[in-house]
């Protein structure tokens, strides 16, 4: 069975940074820790410049959703 696999990290927006979240739907062979690397453009998110903009979601801290319908870990990334 898949679930989705929600990425959740903050931007580099100043004077004040936003949450930003990406959703990845995964198989089930991929469980809790072991959320894969994502990436992803950080000239989007103010975190860098658009000439070397490719940046890493790295999972740091995973949990399960309870409010969600379908199985479903909220992560905590590092970009």
């Amino acid at each position: 069975m898949s679930f989705k696999a929600e990425y959740i990290w903050i931007d580099g927006t100043e004077p004040t940074a936003k949450l930003r979240s990406k959703t990845k739907i995964l198989g089930a062979e991929a469980k809790g820790a072991d959320l894969p690397v994502w990436g992803f453009d950080g000239s989007s998110t103010n975190q860098a410049e658009g000439h070397a903009s490719d940046r890493v979601l790295k999972p740091v801290f995973v949990c399960p959703d309870p409010c969600a319908a379908v199985p479903t870990s909220s992560s905590c990334a590092r970009s």
